[in-house]
């Protein structure tokens, strides 16, 4: 991808965030910068190198809330996209779109229907319990949910042969089941803990339950820090949030988060599908 590109997609990102903002400044939500995203408002007040997306995060009670508001104020070309709301929608957060342009995976472009325009990922911070085997019980749960969930639903061929038939084969059962009615179970799964821990992660999205596991007391407070033309919410204690994430942090390092991305910020999803034939 070009810089020119990059650049055209960063702010398209950026006025997404912009929209996302407005909407929890007016509903008292607080959001944080999370993963990428925070590492760059800290270290570069900037994107970093390799990023190519903004990642946000919050508290499960304000992320709830959201999710109950969020589709009524969202606008074209925006849009609040989830399991609720787009059909076809196979990942466990919420991602703003910008529906007028198009940032998909390049294997998906092809085998989803559900909207692929630019996004915003929002994730939320649930709770972790200290005690076991209820933890190890509960993250049991989780991984069988998002197993099924993708089973069930994602039409995106795995590479394995057995494995594609048995996803074949689970497509009717994915019809009679609601992906709404499982996607509320696995969220009820995730949020056991949240209103009695100390202690939260992205616990929908990590690969280990007790990974990057972070403080409640570090999200506490806000802090506005520079990003670009604009500034960002972040957690008062971004540097245990971030060494808890990258380890040394403050040194920069390169890499490739996302593999290869179909990115236009002039032409929709819609669009570059039938450009592509699909």
């Amino acid at each position: 991808m070009g810089n020119d590109t990059l650049s055209a997609v960063k702010s398209v990102e950026k006025d997404i965030l912009k929209k996302l903002l407005e909407v929890c400044e007016e509903n008292n939500l607080k959001i944080f910068a999370d993963g990428g995203t925070l590492l760059g408002a800290v270290r570069e007040q900037h994107f970093i190198s390799y990023d190519d997306d903004i990642d946000m995060a919050m508290l499960r009670e304000d992320y709830d809330k959201l999710m109950k508001i969020g589709p009524g104020c969202f606008e074209y070309p925006y849009f609040f996209q989830s399991a609720y709301t787009d059909e076809g929608y196979f990942r466990e957060h919420i991602q703003i779109r910008r529906s007028d342009t198009c940032g998909a995976l390049d294997f998906e472009l092809e085998h989803v229907k559900f909207n692929q325009g630019i996004f915003v990922d929002v994730f939320p911070l649930d709770g972790v319990t200290d005690r076991e085997p209820a933890g190890k019980i509960q993250w049991f749960k989780i991984k069988a949910c998002k197993k099924l969930m993708h089973l069930l639903y994602n039409p995106i061929p795995t590479g394995n042969p057995l494995k594609d038939i048995i996803k074949k084969l689970l497509r009717p059962l994915g019809r009679l089941i609601k992906r709404e009615r499982l996607y509320g179970h696995f969220e009820k799964v995730c949020k056991k803990y949240s209103g009695s821990s100390d202690t939260v992660t992205l616990l929908s999205f990590n690969a280990d339950y007790r990974m990057r596991l972070l403080d409640r007391s570090w999200y506490s407070e806000t802090v506005w820090l520079p990003f670009d033309e604009m500034t960002v919410p972040c957690p008062k204690e971004y540097e245990n949030v971030l060494t808890r994430k990258f380890g040394d942090w403050k040194t920069p390092r390169e890499g490739n988060i996302h593999g290869d991305l179909i990115f236009d910020a002039e032409k929709s999803y819609k669009e570059m599908k039938k450009k592509n034939g699909v």
